[in-house]
């Protein structure tokens, strides 16, 4: 058995998680073949790498869903895996059948303790989508978006208290946010608290243009509240907001865009190629800045802030 799909799924406080996919059964071709996942922990500072331990009773589905976080008073950090598929297999091979989409499985793995555990997850029965997007953290706290129903692309948002291993269902922002196909949604962290990029797509003849609006988890009170912090845009390409750098929006031009459309035009792939630029958004000057990309890649979806770290493994 071969490694078939090497990805960085996760990062905190300078750390990675190196997920590594490869294929068991009859053949790799075969539609009854089982993905597999061993999952490594990766310094870059320090070059240290650590396996992380198979799970006693595993479950075996394709493309699970990650969260990789530290909680400062256990002094611990957790890895969360959530499987989402229309079916699955358990350890002696045998096909479970599971409702489409929906997260049929969560293990918690402890570097404290060592060992992986099985996760409660009730709430997430009607969670029927969090495939492709990434775990974002805050306070302790780790966060996706998931969708409620998937036809309709009703969204809301999954958090999961590393202390506790507590998970819940929080809404969007506001009635006004509605994610559709028409649009691109994001979690991200500003400041330490909880972020969300959302805007609607336009395309005017062969021109793509944006625009998108963050909102940040503000505590008020007891209780929490989303507060619209900036516009941007409209801008003259279509930009997909991946994460927030220090003071920058980090975008891409090469998204998932919304209804199929490329970003680039037939004669500007002719004439420059693929064309691959990141756009850094400056939140105190208003400014942009692009950068382009010698090397031809397909997708930004796993970009991590990383800041250099002695953390021992």
């Amino acid at each position: 058995m071969d490694y078939s799909l090497i990805r960085l799924v996760g990062s905190c406080n300078g750390l990675f998680i190196v997920e590594m996919e490869f294929i068991g059964g009859p053949s790799d071709d075969d539609d009854d073949s089982i993905y597999f996942y061993h999952i490594f922990l990766w310094n870059p500072a320090t070059r240290d790498v650590r396996q992380v331990p198979d799970p006693s009773t595993r479950i075996h589905s394709r493309n699970p869903n990650y969260g990789f976080g530290f909680n400062p008073v256990l002094n611990d950090y957790k890895i969360v895996r959530i499987y989402t598929y229309d079916f699955a297999y358990a350890a002696n091979r045998r096909k479970i059948f599971v409702d489409k989409n929906c997260a049929h499985d969560v293990e918690a793995y402890s570097l404290r303790r060592g060992s992986w555990e099985k996760v409660e997850s009730v709430v997430l029965n009607r969670v029927r989508y969090l495939k492709s997007f990434q775990a974002v953290v805050s306070n302790g706290t780790m966060f996706w978006l998931g969708k409620m129903d998937e036809e309709h692309d009703l969204y809301v948002v999954v958090s999961f208290e590393i202390a506790t291993e507590i998970f819940s269902l929080m809404p969007l922002p506001s009635s006004s946010v509605t994610p559709n196909l028409g649009s691109n949604i994001r979690l991200s962290v500003h400041e330490n608290k909880l972020a969300m990029f959302w805007g609607p797509y336009y395309k005017v003849g062969k021109a793509d243009c944006s625009f998108f609006d963050l909102w940040v988890m503000e505590e008020e009170g007891k209780s929490w509240s989303w507060t619209k912090k900036f516009s941007i845009g409209p801008t003259s390409k279509w930009l997909y907001p991946l994460c927030i750098w220090s003071n920058e929006i980090v975008c891409t031009n090469n998204g998932p865009i919304p209804g199929g459309f490329s970003s680039e035009s037939d004669e500007d792939e002719e004439e420059n190629g693929t064309n691959l630029f990141l756009s850094l958004f400056n939140l105190t000057t208003n400014e942009w800045t692009s950068h382009n990309f010698i090397n031809e890649i397909s997708y930004y979806e796993n970009i991590f802030n990383y800041a250099e770290s002695l953390v021992s493994l």
